[in-house]
């Protein structure tokens, strides 16, 4: 027979056996099977029991209730009677939720700032590959500049000569003036992304700047460049 404390605990009224406590009617489905199964196991083996459960009042609440006891058996291994321990276990039950949901809280703020830490490592990396390109750039336009001002110095440069030199600082000053552009845009460094300027333009117009660029070092090593 449930004790009064563990009538009140299920909620049922004083004075029932024990198996009243297990009726479905008071469990949800996982929650009878927690209750049931260890119990026959035990009473199977005619050993020691236990279980923890949830149990819904009559008012629509919930109570954590854990279980241990044993069954009374006769000579010829008949149950005669059980006994055992019921106790509320609710509040330790609510202890562990909270701590399981601060817990996962944890664990998410955790996994946020490590995709945080991610992110700006990641940006830092665009950053530096960034500017390592940009100063890359830079120093492009830095030897056709030198090469068309030393031309335009000679004793002998022709007018035609000097012409040449004046448009090659022209293009290669508004180049760098643009690459500057970029190396001022903080945000676009930052994003590690570059404007795109659309515009038509000549094939033969590439391929001038790319060997006005490369001149110097031609002209230094007293290389032949021929261009088709």
């Amino acid at each position: 027979m449930l004790s009064d404390r563990a009538a009140d605990m299920f909620d049922l009224p004083r004075g029932k056996p024990v198996r009243r406590a297990l009726v479905p009617s008071l469990l949800g489905a996982s929650d009878e099977t927690q209750a049931r199964v260890p119990l026959e196991e035990a009473l199977a083996r005619q050993s020691d029991y236990e279980a923890e459960y949830r149990v819904r009042r009559h008012d629509g609440s919930t109570r954590w209730i854990a279980v241990r006891g044993r069954g009374l058996y006769a000579d010829d291994g008949s149950l005669v009677g059980m006994i055992g321990v019921v106790q509320d276990i609710t509040a330790r039950k609510r202890s562990e939720e909270r701590l399981r949901e601060l817990y996962e809280a944890a664990q998410r703020e955790i996994r946020q700032r490590e995709q945080a830490e991610a992110a700006l490592r990641e940006m830092d990396r665009r950053k530096d590959e960034f500017l390592a390109t940009l100063a890359h750039e830079l120093r492009n336009p830095l030897a056709p500049i030198r090469h068309a001002a030393l031309i335009s110095k000679l004793p002998t440069a022709t007018e035609a000569q000097k012409r040449w030199s004046h448009d090659v600082i022209n293009r290669q000053v508004q180049h760098m003036s643009l690459l500057l552009d970029d190396l001022l845009d903080i945000s676009r460094i930052t994003r590690g992304t570059l404007e795109l300027r659309m515009e038509l333009t000549d094939l033969v117009s590439i391929i001038d700047t790319a060997v006005e660029t490369a001149r110097p070092s031609i002209d230094a090593k007293r290389h032949k460049l021929s261009v088709e």
